[in-house]
């Protein structure tokens, strides 16, 4: 039919071959509203409004919620202000197609589109954004952690902590994945795009600002407990943010775009998202030049390390020694090494570098033992990476045994994050540790990460206070009731207690005075290489160390 700006049909040129897709009877002067039941000739009008408004074909579906009959409709422009309008039957081509496209698209564990989908449904969203000359943005997130949800907490907490939080997007943001042709700028597409990765089509989108809400939004939604078996997981969610146009005219170039702000906010210390941009970019390409840098570093042996003792109540002996890496190279001079360390472990070459050190330091320490000090250990900081990999506790034992050491010459530093993760799983690598003989020291204890009862059932041996509580203990009360409260609560469980951080005998007389068993600081001892160390153990009242070294 052809049909008139103001939606009224002219004449019939042509019907489908199955009648029933139109009306039984048309008459010139019927409205288009007049033709179809329901809201169907309203969304019609509108599809022709827009057709005469753009100058370009439209095709679109409607289908009757009643009967399943779908009908495809074609809006062509013919001439100023009059429309060509083809109707035809669908119902059996449509439920072929949905088939079809729910085997190619359908991510079967969450029950969301997959990557494929997402990138069709985002160049079709650009496309109509672009003729409004409106903005978009692609919202990328990712589980922020270093092991695979299986992983962290068994296969079938992971599949349905995933379909939780699909379930969960696509009940939040507006319109997700039902598109209303009429009125696209209220829908919004979600799709799982990699492995713990969702993205997410905004169409309407018109600032930083409007993007900074909905990743808040979501933020809050992804970290809110996911109970499974009566069993809470928290996770934590890095998100990247590309906005269109100005970081991507294209459907891949703005995932891919989001893909790399998601990296840099796995990075940042100080927000959970990142838009995408010019210096995010570089950040990821210098992140890219560092993993060279790194790997050649340990060929060439160009890392060293360095030991800082801590010393056993009433500190005139030295328990341990932790071993400290060090990069004394001119280029990364300002780089803290903990960014090192971090950029190591995300890009893989944290395995590589543990051993080195292990395997430095191991012989240092078999000296030590052999020169007086029978019951030293050494204190090993260990990543996520490092402690989730297979076979831990046998390399571990390896590279001991090649010294001529056993497991308990050395002690494992945990952060609270990989004890709860180890909980999760019923401790079976700080239990195979602790058979092992090595002892597991949880570091940077009172971040209120890991609960009572977990540390309570537990193999660990003892726990580090982080040192903002040690700071302050000498002249804050609430500091030292907390660093009380820890040494209380540890000694309750069988374990020891250990002061990191400590600069001042005031902190160090009122730890003690809680009862803290170790301490460890600069007061003591600051990092140092291995003679001086050595020095240091046959005299421990005496102070050592490198002033300008700040290795961690």
């Amino acid at each position: 039919a052809l049909v008139s700006a103001k939606g009224i049909v002219a004449s019939v040129l042509s019907a489908p071959a199955n009648s029933a897709a139109l009306p039984a009877a048309v008459s010139s002067g019927d409205s288009v509203a007049d033709l179809w039941p329901g809201n169907s000739g309203e969304r019609i009008q509108r599809s022709l409004r827009k057709t005469i408004q753009t100058r370009q074909a439209i095709s679109s579906r409607l289908t009757d919620p009643d009967s399943g009959q779908c009908v495809e409709f074609l809006f062509v422009p013919q001439g100023r202000d009059r429309i060509m309008l083809i109707a035809r039957d669908a119902t059996a081509s449509n439920a072929e197609i949905e088939e079809l496209s729910d085997i190619a698209y359908m991510d079967t564990e969450t029950g969301l589109p997959n990557r494929d989908w997402l990138l069709s449904e985002l160049g079709e969203i650009i496309q109509r954004v672009r003729l409004r000359q409106g903005r978009g943005a692609l919202i990328c997130i990712e589980l922020r952690d270093d092991e695979t949800l299986v992983d962290l907490f068994g296969e079938k907490a992971a599949r349905i902590i995933l379909a939780t939080l699909a379930s969960r997007l696509a009940r939040t943001l507006r319109g997700a994945n039902l598109p209303d042709e009429d009125d696209d700028e209220r829908y919004s597409a979600v799709a799982r795009v990699g492995e713990s990765r969702f993205g997410i089509a905004l169409p309407d989108i018109e600032t930083g600002k409007d993007a900074e809400a909905v990743a808040d939004r979501l933020t809050q939604l992804v970290q809110s407990p996911v109970v499974v078996d009566g069993r809470e997981y928290t996770l934590n969610a890095s998100i990247g943010i590309a906005l269109y146009p100005q970081d991507g005219s294209n459907a891949r170039e703005l995932l891919d775009n989001a893909n790399v702000a998601v990296q840099e906010a796995r990075f940042s210390q100080s927000s959970h998202y990142k838009f995408h941009s010019g210096t995010v970019k570089l950040r990821a390409l210098e992140r890219e030049d560092l993993k060279l840098e790194l790997e050649q570093a340990l060929h060439n042996d160009e890392f060293q390390v360095s030991y800082l003792p801590v010393l056993a109540q009433p500190l005139d002996a030295v328990s341990s020694v932790e071993v400290l890496l060090r990069w004394p190279r001119p280029l990364f001079a300002s780089r803290p090494i903990q960014e090192v360390i971090k950029s190591a472990e995300h890009t893989g070459c944290m395995i590589e570098i543990g051993e080195w050190v292990l395997a430095t330091a191991a012989p240092q320490l078999a000296h030590w033992r052999d020169n007086g000090h029978a019951d030293l250990r050494l204190a090993v900081n260990v990543t996520a990476r490092e402690f989730g990999r297979d076979g831990l506790v046998p390399r571990l034992l390896e590279l001991l045994g090649a010294a001529g050491l056993d497991g308990d010459a050395i002690e494992l530093e945990i952060t609270e994050q990989l004890l709860l993760r180890d909980a999760m799983r019923g401790f079976p690598t700080c239990r195979g540790l602790a058979d092992a003989g090595v002892r597991v020291v949880v570091d940077d204890y009172g971040t209120g990460i890991c609960s009572f009862e977990y540390l309570s059932n537990s193999p660990i041996a003892g726990v580090k206070i982080h040192q903002k509580f040690t700071a302050a203990a000498d002249r804050s009360a609430s500091s030292r009731a907390a660093c009380a409260a820890v040494i209380a609560m540890a000694h309750e469980l069988g374990m020891d207690v250990t002061a990191e951080g400590v600069e001042t005998q005031e902190q160090a007389d009122a730890l003690t005075s809680v009862g803290c068993d170790k301490l460890q600081g600069f007061l003591f001892c600051r990092p140092a290489a291995a003679e001086t160390v050595g020095e240091f153990l046959e005299s421990p009242g005496a102070r050592a160390g490198d002033e300008n070294n700040d290795a961690d």
